[in-house]
């Protein structure tokens, strides 16, 4: 989709729901928009719940018994000398018994394809699956980056399944085995493993990112459990080749590639599944630029996809009802603080110009007031259940993310709106996340 058509798209999303908010204020305000604001709250979050309780999408034993199609790992390496040594040795400790390991040195300029030649040669002969050590040069390929080395892949795998995995990753022997029997449906497309952070405890930062992952992983939960919009996360994601090649391969041209997948194959009429009986560690950031470029990068791409995607999405007849309400929610986080502006903005206006005699309820506001409970209700949950955090470990950390984005979130959707509509050309410059190698912990 070209530029022109992405702005215009944003602008009339902007303009009609501006709209609303204009006729919004001119009415008298009603507490009943609030109360019904707040059942439908309840009701959300009581049906997510009971769906969670009565999960019919559990594992058979007999499919986790049984089921063991060829599986191909794949690990993209770029300038990765401090961590893919310890990656690849936690690789060659899966006891799946049907997989083969592929890490690809995408154009490193530092020790990385060494580590990978000085392991191909220790490793030679003493492992019974297939490893190979992949080397893509400047010729190779139009684009650098994971997207394009994960696509270049597919022509030399032999995996019917696809196990796409960071640099820094970290996972335990059983990952495969557990992971893997998702696939049995024919209809499941990918599979997302649940997050941890290696280096959760190494400041403020990183632990409010653990916090983070916990209250995602819940909402992933949720979501699975009631065939909503599970969405894939990058590492830790686990594909159908057939229906990776069906859609094309992986979207070269966006900044957030996961996600991207995530959305073509609801509209496809895949099923996406999140496995929250298996992790895969990664290291976060630790430094605040590090984290607002990773952070920049995520939003971008997928306030992008969603522009580009939209019609699809909402015209889908393959997407069940209630994932296009999932994601229509998922959205409302990134149009909420700038309408919000927008409409506190009118109403500063309109009372400093007289015209505004009766207080008027912030409509906006008041709905991304209920919404923010139900995070704050999800990162709680997430902590109790992923975390086995005790009851005030876990509102501690409820109101850590609650202050890490207020802080973090409405200058990173600002600047990118700002940045989407006065843009001529869209900025495909990837940042790479740094891995220093840290400890778990």
């Amino acid at each position: 989709m070209t530029e022109p058509v992405e702005r215009t798209r944003l602008i009339w999303l902007i303009c009609c729901i501006s709209s609303l908010t204009v006729l919004s204020v001119q009415l008298t305000p009603r507490i009943s928009f609030l109360i019904v604001l707040s059942i439908c709250a309840m009701v959300l979050l009581c049906m997510r719940s009971f769906a969670r309780y009565h999960n019919k999408r559990k594992l058979a034993p007999e499919v986790v018994e049984k089921y063991c199609p060829r599986v191909s790992v794949l690990v993209a390496a770029h300038n990765e000398e401090a961590v893919i040594e310890n990656t690849v040795a936690a690789l060659m400790q899966i006891d799946y018994p049907n997989y083969e390991l592929y890490v690809i040195d995408d154009r490193s300029t530092d020790k990385t394809g060494e580590i990978l030649r000085q392991l191909h040669e220790k490793s030679a002969g003493t492992h019974p699956f297939t490893h190979q050590f992949k080397h893509r040069t400047r010729g190779e390929a139009d684009r650098p980056g994971k997207t394009a080395a994960i696509n270049d892949a597919l022509k030399y795998i032999n995996g019917e399944i696809i196990c796409v995995l960071d640099a820094d990753a970290r996972v335990k022997p059983d990952f495969l085995s557990k992971i893997v029997p998702y696939f049995y449906d024919s209809r499941v497309g990918a599979v997302q493993a649940r997050k941890y952070l290696l280096n959760q405890r190494q400041n403020l930062l990183t632990q409010c990112q653990h916090f983070e992952f916990c209250m995602d992983s819940y909402f992933q939960l949720v979501r699975d459990t009631i065939h909503g919009a599970v969405e894939l996360r990058g590492n830790g994601m686990i594909i159908r080749r057939a229906a990776l090649e069906s859609l094309g391969g992986l979207n070269e041209q966006s900044l957030s590639e996961d996600l991207d997948l995530s959305t073509r194959m609801h509209i496809a009429g895949w099923d996406l599944r999140f496995a929250a009986c298996d992790a895969v560690w990664e290291e976060g950031p630790h430094r605040l630029g590090a984290l607002l470029r990773q952070r920049i990068r995520w939003t971008e791409g997928c306030i992008i996809r969603y522009l580009e995607l939209a019609p699809q999405l909402l015209g889908g007849r393959q997407v069940a009802f209630r994932a296009k309400l999932d994601m229509m929610q998922f959205v409302f986080e990134f149009v909420a603080p700038v309408l919000i502006l927008f409409e506190n903005s009118l109403l500063a206006i309109k009372w400093l110009s007289g015209q505004l005699s009766t207080p008027t309820v912030p409509y906006l506001a008041s709905a991304l007031m209920v919404l923010t409970v139900y995070f704050l209700y999800a990162t709680y949950r997430g902590m109790r259940r992923f975390d086995r955090a005790s009851v005030a470990g876990s509102i501690y950390g409820t109101i850590a993310v609650y202050l890490y984005f207020a802080i973090l979130w409405p200058p990173i959707v600002f600047s990118l709106f700002v940045r989407i509509l006065g843009q001529k050309q869209r900025n495909l410059v990837w940042h790479r996340t740094q891995h220093y190698g840290v400890v778990s912990e």
